[in-house]
C-alpha cells in the first residue's frame, strides 16, 4: 500500500521496480465531470515514461 497522490505514486512504483507495462481502467469520464473530478489515468499517460495501456 502507498500513501500519496496515485498518479505520481503509480508512476514512482513502476520505474522503481522496473514495471513494462501499466495497465489501468477508467471509468470514461468526459467534459466537465473528467475536469472537475480529474483522471489518475491521464495523469499517467502524460507523464509516465513506461507504456500505459488504459481499458474502458
Amino acid at each position: 500500500m502507498l500513501i500519496g497522490r496515485p498518479a505520481e505514486e503509480i508512476i514512482d512504483y513502476a520505474e522503481k521496480n522496473d514495471i513494462d507495462l501499466i495497465v489501468m481502467g477508467t471509468l470514461g469520464l468526459t467534459g466537465v465531470k473528467r475536469f472537475l473530478i480529474g483522471s489518475v489515468a491521464e495523469n499517467v499517460v502524460r507523464h509516465s515514461k513506461v507504456p500505459v495501456l488504459v481499458v474502458r
